[in-house]
């Protein structure tokens, strides 16, 4: 019996001190490592399957009325900035991109214009009051390089804005399926305007 008695004591203490070992050598750190590891595999492995991001998974919706006025606004205001940058742009291709945003912007607000007067919805034709004093800052700015920049940077800005719109119109299954393959349509000359609008950003600054 007291064998017995000083084989279990002793086997405790053998398991006690292999606990502590553990708690005190530093390489036991990578268990918890391996864990996080593993966390944000699975992390990633669940962005992996779902590469259009949190905005397809919480599925954004959008009425027809928010699309058309949202749209129509943000037409109207590349309209409007690409006149302007058109007359002041002292950069050759910041005014051809400048005179492109007239012509193709022009054609899409005439298309939206068309899907919804068939379903009663207004479009605006004119930009929203934010981007109203944004133009009159232009205005106000002399056309020299620096207006060159700016002009591209609030193009960079308001095409990325615009690709997020027509991205939610896009996915949301509950959209009028007109306004809906609209925003399909649309999103190829839009994100070809942004990758325009980067590309000149960056070469002005290096200039």
């Amino acid at each position: 019996m007291k064998l017995a008695t000083i084989a279990v004591m002793a086997a405790f203490g053998v398991v006690s001190t292999a606990a502590v070992a553990q708690q005190t050598d530093p390489s036991s750190s990578r268990h918890t490592g391996h864990s996080t590891m593993d966390q944000t595999m699975d992390r990633t492995g669940d962005r992996a399957a779902n590469p259009a991001g949190d905005r397809d998974r919480d599925g954004e919706k959008i009425s027809a009325e928010e699309f058309a006025k949202k749209a129509g606004a943000s037409g109207a205001t590349e309209v409007e900035m690409g006149k302007l940058g058109a007359q002041k742009a002292t950069d050759p291709e910041v005014k051809a991109y400048a005179q492109k945003m007239v012509k193709h912007h022009s054609q899409s607000n005439k298309e939206l214009m068309a899907a919804a007067k068939s379903k009663g919805v207004e479009v605006p034709t004119e930009p929203d009051l934010m981007h109203k004093g944004m133009k009159k800052k232009f205005e106000a700015q002399a056309a020299d390089e620096d207006f060159n920049q700016d002009f591209m940077e609030q193009m960079v800005k308001d095409h990325k804005a615009t690709i997020e719109l027509y991205e939610t119109a896009a996915n949301d299954t509950t959209l009028d399926p007109e306004f809906r393959a609209l925003a399909r349509k649309t999103l190829p000359t839009l994100k070809e305007h942004l990758a325009d609008a980067e590309r000149l950003e960056a070469k002005l600054d290096k200039d």
